[in-house]
């Protein structure tokens, strides 16, 4: 708030305590306002007016109490806006507690119906004996071997170090950086200063006052210079483990590079041949099995090439884990297995609900 705005308000204050005082004073009888102790109402009402005059006529008291008394009507109303909008809030909350519960029931609902008409379409297949069933079990030698090249890849990448292995090493190698260029930085400073040593004359009043604060600033760089040294001899037994740890990770990846590029390949191969597996069954009319229903009984015709890609997957992740399950279509969790069996699992699993019935 500015200096006159202060000015302003003071002066408003002084305005109502003056107009109350003189109220006061016209509310007393002679003999009281001669023993009051007090301004005479005169001078009072005098003041009223002279402090109206530099307030303006906008700010005359009866100006002002219409204004207050319009604030308070505005905050009348502004509060029972209040409560009305809570009160809406409060039953908009019940409804949708409501159809919450009720959108809950539908899902459960939904669930029992997707069972039935799991249940109906394995009955249906068992009815209609003229159509034959896609076979989908026995793959050829050739799937098997590019599997077994995937599974040699998935081992050796077991054995390698993660990615939050090599961040733990790094922190001591940056810490051990850090100090290292402060420490750089206070002998730069260090050196400075005793350059300019070396150039101000101590017999003269004003180099004598430059030398000596030179000679200050040298002894302060040159202690932290020191005991900054110090730090990092400690840490640079640590970052060379670190170093070490880091490169000897970086050698047993180049020496996996090899497998990772043969394993690439072979996703490429294997899919390949499911694909056309695939493709080549249905096109002949074939049924799926009944451990594909939960992709649906056959290819959607308004989302094929999505459908195509995941039931692709499906069939590389059963030939590459030799998953034999014929009720569950990716068998069960593979709990305990490798950490690359168990992505493929869970990513899977979030894939196929897309196309749940």
């Amino acid at each position: 708030m500015t200096e006159p705005d202060i000015t302003m308000v003071k002066l408003v204050e002084e305005l109502t305590s003056l107009v109350e005082r003189v109220n006061r004073l016209d509310g007393l009888d002679k003999s009281e306002r001669k023993t009051a102790d007090t301004v005479k109402a005169p001078s009072l009402q005098q003041r009223v007016v002279e402090i109206e005059k530099r307030l303006g006529k906008d700010f005359s008291l009866p100006e002002l109490r219409t204004q207050v008394d319009k604030v308070e009507h505005g905050l009348d109303e502004a509060k029972n806006r209040t409560d009305d909008l809570a009160a809406a809030l409060d039953s908009t909350k019940s409804m949708l507690g409501d159809v919450s519960k009720r959108l809950d029931f539908a899902i459960e609902r939904a669930r029992g119906l997707v069972d039935r008409v799991i249940f109906l379409e394995a009955h249906v297949r068992r009815l209609d004996r003229g159509r034959t069933t896609a076979d989908l079990n026995n793959w050829p030698q050739e799937c098997q071997q590019w599997a077994e090249i995937i599974r040699a890849y998935e081992q050796v990448q077991g054995l390698l170090p993660h990615d939050d292995q090599d961040d733990q090493l790094r922190d001591p190698i940056k810490e051990y950086k850090d100090k290292r260029s402060e420490q750089e930085l206070f002998e730069r400073q260090a050196l400075q200063h005793a350059r300019e040593l070396a150039h101000v004359w101590v017999d003269e009043i004003k180099g004598y006052r430059d030398h000596q604060e030179a000679k200050v600033k040298w002894q302060h760089a040159t202690g932290k210079a020191k005991k900054i040294a110090f730090e990092v001899e400690t840490l640079k037994g640590e970052h060379d483990h670190a170093r070490k740890r880091l490169d000897d990770y970086q050698r047993e990846r180049d020496k996996a590079k090899p497998v990772e590029v043969n394993a690439k390949q072979a996703k490429v191969k294997l899919r390949e041949l499911l694909y056309d597996r695939l493709a080549q069954e249905l096109d002949a009319g074939k049924l799926l099995p009944n451990w594909f229903l939960m992709l649906g009984s056959v290819a959607p015709t308004d989302n094929h090439a999505s459908w195509m890609n995941i039931a692709v997957d499906v069939l590389s992740y059963r030939v590459l884990y030799n998953v034999t399950d014929q009720e569950w279509i990716l068998g069960p969790n593979p709990r305990g297995e490798s950490l690359a069996r168990k992505r493929r699992y869970d990513d899977l699993t979030a894939k196929i609900k897309q196309f749940e019935l």
